[in-house]
């Protein structure tokens, strides 16, 4: 009977292990889909700018001696899935038309400014000297 129970628990271990791998296997299956494998260290640097300017804006806020509410936060998360959508609406775009027009590319490039603007913004308002023509560049590029 021992014996018994050591198989059985060998097979609910294994199941768990397979389990868990097509887990992961359809989620790197639906990141590829929606967001493309080849700009993976490219979503990586958006992700970062993305939490910079949060946490730039948390220091901001405190230099400044603004309350920090918990809406803000959801803002930023808020910020993030949209930044997602945009991204993977951009990348299925550019995956159904013919020829090299870069679409995904440009997006990430629009949102990665636009979040290097807010971080250099938010140290601006911590006492930084904030290069304006830099700022005002950056603005160029942006189209804003």
């Amino acid at each position: 009977m021992h014996y018994l129970e050591q198989i059985v628990s060998v097979f609910i271990s294994l199941k768990h292990y397979i389990s868990s791998k097509i887990f992961f296997s359809g989620l790197i299956t639906l990141y590829s889909f929606f967001f493309g494998i080849n700009l993976s260290m490219i979503m990586l640097a958006l992700i970062a700018l993305i939490t910079f300017d949060m946490l730039t804006a948390v220091i901001a806020a405190y230099y400044v001696g603004e309350p920090i509410e918990s809406r803000k936060v959801f803002k930023s998360a808020l910020k993030f899935g949209i930044y997602l959508i945009l991204v993977s609406a951009a990348h299925l775009t550019d995956s159904t038309i013919f020829g090299d027009i870069h679409l995904e590319e440009g997006m990430i490039a629009f949102l990665s400014i636009t979040e290097l603007i807010s971080v250099i913004e938010n140290a601006g308002k911590m006492g930084y000297v904030v290069p304006k023509k830099l700022l005002n560049r950056l603005n160029e590029l942006r189209g804003a």
